[in-house]
């Protein structure tokens, strides 16, 4: 039996899950086929390649703030027994595939969030998504949160695998065991920061990540907080707003896009992670790095927002810049907080993990290649 699957492009985080995933399908004696699409230009530079995938050119046209994609994907995908798609609007050439994959009586899933949680459920895009959401064979759903989703919508449970959406935690935990006192100390003095609390923010630089919102926030931090200072790691198309503010105020450190162990040292320097705008896998870095994430109930997280417990494994406040600054300062005036929060992340941090996502995805697999 032979699996394919075609992604949009392929992130750093996933290379991890995708190796596993491959190993484990050779196992159970499964090929396993990987489609990447390449783009010409990649606003958060974190695009990676893998020497047994398949790289294949993507087209994008673009008009103001929409754009579509086609991925000009090989005819010998249609070889595959199962067929899994990113259920994405703008890959239009999806909806191409799926149509000629079922003319060939191939087998075809969606692997997604089910809605674009960064829109409102009747948005257009929902609204379109909704109308082909049932026309997979089977769904590989994020999270619990989507699988529930799904079946509220009539799709068949018992053809929906909970991936439970992870990255290498493992790896991460590894790093941050040899990073010692001394590494830290010559970290701090590199950067020019003071013996205060430190926030870290992780990730891509966009809309959705509410920097004005932090930016603003950090300055309140810092007036009840008199040492606090706040590091940002990332790029993107909001990456201006951070070098500007680097600028003006020196307790800012903008360090610039980074992957992989190099950005260990600086998650670990840090007392807090900010992110009051979308979370997504962030969370498992937090858990992995035992440090407090705190966000707002921001109405557009990604789905893996369900893994932080509030006042357990991380902390969710009010939706505004008082609320924020309150919670931020609650917890680093709070030793007895901050260790319950630490407890919380090393169980979570053992639940959410990659070797589990790729057992879960290979046995969604098996399942799926079995049902007619």
């Amino acid at each position: 039996m032979r699996v394919s699957i075609l992604y949009k492009h392929l992130p750093h985080y996933r290379v991890d899950f995708f190796n596993g995933l491959r190993a484990t399908l050779t196992e159970r004696h499964i090929d396993f086929d990987l489609l990447y699409g390449k783009s010409p230009s990649v606003p958060k530079r974190d695009e990676v390649d893998l020497d047994w995938a398949r790289p294949v050119p993507n087209r994008i046209y673009g008009w103001g703030d929409w754009s579509l994609c086609w991925e000009q994907v090989p005819d010998d995908i249609y070889q595959s027994d199962l067929i899994v798609l990113m259920q994405e609007n703008r890959i239009v050439s999806n909806h191409v595939l799926q149509v000629r994959a079922k003319a060939k009586h191939r087998k075809v899933a969606f692997w997604d969030h089910g809605l674009n949680l960064q829109a409102p459920p009747h948005s257009v895009g929902n609204i379109i998504k909704k109308m082909y959401t049932g026309s997979a064979f089977w769904w590989f759903a994020y999270t619990e949160s989507v699988k529930k989703w799904l079946v509220g919508t009539g799709f068949p449970p018992d053809h929906i695998t909970v991936v439970q959406n992870a990255i290498d935690t493992t790896f991460l935990r590894n790093q941050s065991a040899q990073v010692d006192d001394g590494t830290l100390s010559r970290l701090r003095a590199s950067l020019g920061v003071g013996l205060g609390p430190i926030g870290l923010f992780c990730g891509g630089m966009y809309k959705e990540k509410r920097l004005p919102f932090l930016l603003k926030a950090c300055e309140g931090i810092r007036t009840a907080v008199p040492g606090f200072e706040m590091m940002f790691i990332g790029d993107g198309t909001h990456s201006h707003l951070v070098v500007e503010a680097a600028r003006d105020f020196p307790w800012i450190h903008n360090i610039g896009p980074m992957f992989g162990a190099s950005v260990v040292p600086y998650m670990k320097l840090a007392d807090v992670f900010l992110m009051p705008g979308l979370v997504g896998l962030v969370v498992l870095d937090a858990f992995a790095m035992e440090k407090p994430l705190i966000t707002t109930d921001y109405p557009y997280h990604s789905p893996e927002i369900e893994y932080l417990v509030n006042g357990e494994n991380g902390v969710m406040t009010r939706n505004s810049i008082e609320a924020f600054v309150a919670g931020v300062v609650e917890v680093l005036s709070s030793v007895d907080l901050q260790r319950r929060i630490r407890q919380g992340c090393q169980k979570a941090v053992m639940t959410y993990t990659v070797e589990q996502m790729v057992s879960n995805y290979a046995a969604g697999i098996e399942q799926a290649l079995a049902t007619n």
